[in-house]
């Protein structure tokens, strides 16, 4: 993002529609605005450690399951891992823009401290300013849309139960054999790397089972 697309961004969260010239801000609500984003930004990053932590419990929980072979706590903690992996991956590209935007505040609250009388802020064309404001305002809800239908398409194919057992299946393959190369030793022990191999045979034939065309494109 450029520094001209930043400044698009702060003007349009500070005076919506409104045109408004950079020496009309003060530096007072800038700052008040960075203090509002750099709250928001914690808040974000606790619930990203809170979200790391169920994630580590879930995979704790799910070894126990793979201990006492029980499957169907397997799928159902399988599927919690899952959504725990989407909300964490959504938190993250928050807690990248707040970054962005409380460094684009930084950059103005310098300009205006540091700047003289007569320099960039009168260079500025406003109209230019809040042009780019609009434009980015309608990617960003775009790109919000987009999101939300993919989201949308996700939680129809998690729901979807004779689509999403291959899907599962191959995900559940991937922690079985991660948690066995994690301790190789106690499943040898115990007959594991037959289990191993069951895993990832499993994981293939979900994997093939995708790539197959369905009955329907092949009478096509």
């Amino acid at each position: 993002m450029s520094f001209f697309e930043s400044l698009a961004k702060i003007f349009s969260a500070l005076f919506g529609s409104g045109k408004s010239k950079l020496d009309e801000v003060s530096v007072q609500d800038l700052e008040r605005e960075r203090n509002t984003l750099e709250g928001k930004l914690r808040t974000k990053e606790r619930d990203a450690n809170a979200m790391e932590q169920d994630k580590t419990q879930l995979l704790e929980d799910y070894k126990a399951a793979v201990a006492s072979k029980n499957e169907a706590a397997k799928r159902t903690i399988a599927q919690k891992l899952q959504r725990a992996d989407m909300s964490l991956k959504s938190l993250n590209a928050s807690i990248t823009q707040f970054g962005k935007r409380i460094q684009a505040l930084d950059n103005l609250i310098l300009i205006k401290e540091t700047e003289p009388e007569k320099g960039i802020i009168e260079q500025i064309d406003v109209d230019d300013i809040q042009d780019k404001a609009v434009d980015r305002q309608l990617k960003i809800q775009e790109d919000k849309a987009k999101q939300e239908a993919i989201h949308s398409v996700v939680d129809d194919m998690l729901n979807t139960a004779s689509e999403s057992d291959y899907a599962m299946d191959d995900y559940m393959a991937q922690l079985d054999a991660q948690i066995a190369s994690e301790n190789p030793v106690a499943e040898s022990s115990s007959g594991g790397f037959d289990r191993i191999d069951e895993a990832i045979k499993r994981g293939e034939a979900a994997a093939q089972k995708l790539q197959e065309p369905s009955t329907s494109e092949e009478k096509q």
